[in-house]
């Protein structure tokens, strides 16, 4: 997944901040386990509340993953070669079926 210069920032930020752990996962709870699916779209739901976002729109996986889908096609858009560089975003997906409608 392309990523911005600030958002690789704040990762190694996060990682360096969080320290070793035995885990290879990204974001970890209690006692260096990782976090649960059901975990994280809780926490989503939650902060989507907090900052009253959740009002007007979903707060989830699944909304963040289609919005980060329309900004980038739209970014292939003006930037040229739309269909070629939404393939090569979309085919990390796991799931191929998937990717195809989200080409389309």
């Amino acid at each position: 997944m392309p990523i911005t210069n600030r958002l690789r920032a704040v990762l190694q930020a996060y990682v360096t901040e969080r320290g070793v752990t035995s885990t290879d996962a990204l974001f970890i709870g209690v006692g260096d386990t990782p976090l649960t699916v059901r975990t994280i779209q809780h926490l989503l739901k939650e902060y989507g509340k907090k900052t009253k976002v959740g009002k007007e729109v979903s707060v989830s996986p699944h909304a963040i993953r289609r919005t980060f889908c329309r900004f980038m096609r739209l970014r292939t858009f003006v930037k040229g070669s739309r269909k070629s560089r939404m393939h090569q975003i979309l085919t990390t997906q796991t799931q191929p079926s998937r990717t195809k409608r989200l080409i389309s």
